[in-house]
């Protein structure tokens, strides 16, 4: 959507000028190309995601991205761009900071462009005639705004079902299971086995073997004609999604060769689950 807008502003700006009989300023060509850059950069950084992970930051990296540019711009033009950017540059430091659920940073950050930046426009075009207080409170209203949307198109894109409904024990769930929703509620201590299936062209399992694990805190899962549907909270808390609170922050392995056992590989693995 950004290359696109990007594409079709910079034609109407060439063609707008040409038909003043003006040409671009070095500045505004300069700005342009730092424009670019920052979106082929944005560009690189989604791509490299779907190789080396890290893809729940994309949408707050490309706020940042954005915002980042907005500041340069207002450095060498409109001046009240760069509150405006600097605005958007803290917010996606917050939204990582405060690990804030994927599926609404990305609601944001279509709010932000779709609607947020041609808004933006449109307060540049009074923004001279603006007194410093009301210069502000279009800056805190533009925020609301852009929040409030992200927030109403979060709400609606949730999953459709009843979160008051009355848990199940996983006895229960075993012994009678019927078609449609049930939630499973699960203590503290049950066991959860991992099987973990090894594949490369160098090492590979061969015999399927559980790895033992038990759960911390009392978990809760959303099934669906029994299975696991994908909505869960963990201790009563807010239900969530698991495709986007699913994280792995640490990934160790080592090998080593032991003069007693042989050859073996070490890993140390951290798994987050938002709650």
């Amino acid at each position: 959507m950004l290359t696109t807008a990007g594409l079709f502003d910079y034609r109407f700006t060439r063609r707008l000028r040409w038909r003043q009989d003006r040409t671009l300023s070095f500045v505004q060509r300069q700005l342009t190309k730092v424009w670019w850059i920052l979106m082929g950069l944005g560009v690189l950084m989604s791509v490299a995601t779907l190789f080396y992970g890290g893809g729940y930051m994309i949408f707050a990296a490309w706020i940042f991205l954005v915002g980042l540019a907005l500041v340069i711009h207002g450095l060498f033009s409109e001046q009240p761009l760069e509150w405006y950017g600097a605005s958007m540059m803290l917010a996606s430091v917050l939204l990582l900071a405060l690990r804030v659920d994927y599926q609404l940073t990305q609601w944001l950050a279509a709010a932000l462009f779709g609607v947020g930046l041609p808004l933006l426009g449109l307060i540049l075009r009074y923004q001279p005639q603006m007194r410093r207080l009301m210069a502000l409170s279009a800056l805190v209203g533009w925020g609301l705004l852009v929040c409030l949307m992200a927030e109403a198109g979060y709400q609606m894109t949730r999953g459709s079902f009843d979160p008051q409904a009355e848990p199940i024990r996983l006895a229960d769930f075993a012994v009678d299971q019927v078609r449609g929703e049930q939630i499973v509620s699960l203590p503290v201590g049950s066991p959860v086995p991992l099987y973990l299936i090894w594949e490369g062209n160098l090492l590979q399992s061969s015999e399927l073997e559980p790895i033992p694990l038990r759960l911390s805190q009392p978990l809760e899962i959303l099934m669906r004609d029994g299975v696991p549907e994908g909505h869960y909270r963990i201790g009563g808390g807010e239900w969530r999604e698991i495709s986007y609170n699913f994280r792995v922050p640490r990934l160790t392995i080592q090998a080593l060769i032991d003069k007693e056992t042989g050859p073996r590989i070490d890993t140390s693995l951290r798994v987050e689950i938002g709650e």
